[in-house]
């Protein structure tokens, strides 16, 4: 298990969960999310915590892993978190139909409705944070928080930001970040602990390096195993649509040099020992021009 540990990652998807989902170390989720955001949280209940049978379920494709809390802050005001970890650039349409759909989901929640007669007053302000573990935005930036605000006349939709889209490209380079992230972004990429990190960073270092069972092993690996496949897929995909482009960038250009000798009242064979095209080709060109010219 000791070389498990040196190459597995705390962005896997399992160790991600069981880190800042498990209800007993609730503070390092906290933690997390106060870091981020400035919330100043004090208490956190988790909707959807850390199990590993979730992982077992999911056999294909990406493993969607995401984390719903309901925050209360110092000030006793209520927040709905969803922390995603998310994989691929081609996850935000349903990202954004889920964040939309939970923020939702509080209307006219009597629990939470700070004025009786309006449903409204129910809606919680919500928070999101896709942990990315791959170069998103063509910027310098690690963080991006996204919300409803007019940026021409420096207005907000709303009083507060009641939706608000955040983006943690752990993979950038640190400038910028508070010194908390950069201890964050230390512990996603490398997996240890920086000295100085505070203690619910610590703690979430202990957590990676034991007290997983065989069938978390075994559900870990099986993780890695599939992210590399699926890797694999998209590169050969890439690679392959690079080539069938090549392909038709070259097809491309015999057509136009045989367009230009053909307008030239070259010869058919002339034209077929410059290109490589055969007669018949050329002879489709000529048609095609001609009808063009009608």
């Amino acid at each position: 298990m000791e070389d498990d540990e040196k190459v597995v990652l705390p962005t896997n998807d399992l160790k991600f969960k069981k880190i800042l989902a498990s209800p007993e170390n609730k503070d390092i989720l906290i933690g997390f999310i106060n870091d981020f955001y400035d919330l100043k949280i004090v208490d956190v209940y988790i909707e959807n915590p850390y199990a590993v049978e979730e992982f077992s379920a999911q056999s294909k494709g990406y493993f969607i892993t995401e984390i719903n809390a309901v925050c209360t802050d110092s000030n006793d005001l209520k927040y709905i978190v969803e922390i995603q970890l998310q994989k691929t650039e081609y996850h935000d349409e349903r990202s954004l139909l889920y964040i939309f759909d939970k923020y939702t989901s509080c209307y006219g929640n009597e629990e939470l409705m700070k004025e009786p007669a309006s449903k409204y007053s129910s809606l919680c302000p919500l928070y999101s944070i896709k942990v990315l573990d791959f170069i998103k935005f063509d910027d310098r930036a690690a963080v991006h928080k996204f919300s409803f605000y007019d940026a021409e006349n420096e207005t907000k939709l709303l009083p507060t930001d009641n939706v608000t889209v955040g983006y943690f490209e752990v993979v950038k380079n640190p400038l910028g970040l508070s010194e908390n992230l950069k201890y964050w972004k230390e512990f996603f990429t490398k997996g240890y602990v920086p000295i100085g990190s505070p203690e619910y960073i610590k703690k979430a270092g202990t957590i990676i390096k034991k007290n997983f069972s065989a069938e978390e092993y075994s559900m870990i690996d099986r993780i890695e195993r599939l992210r590399e496949d699926i890797i694999a897929r998209e590169l050969y995909v890439e690679n392959e649509g690079f080539k069938r482009g090549q392909a038709r960038g070259k097809e491309d250009g015999k057509a136009e040099v045989a367009a230009n000798l053909l307008r030239l009242k070259q010869t058919s064979e002339f034209i077929s020992q410059v290109t490589g095209m055969s007669l018949d080709e050329i002879l489709d060109l000529r048609i095609k021009m001609k009808r063009k010219q009608i």
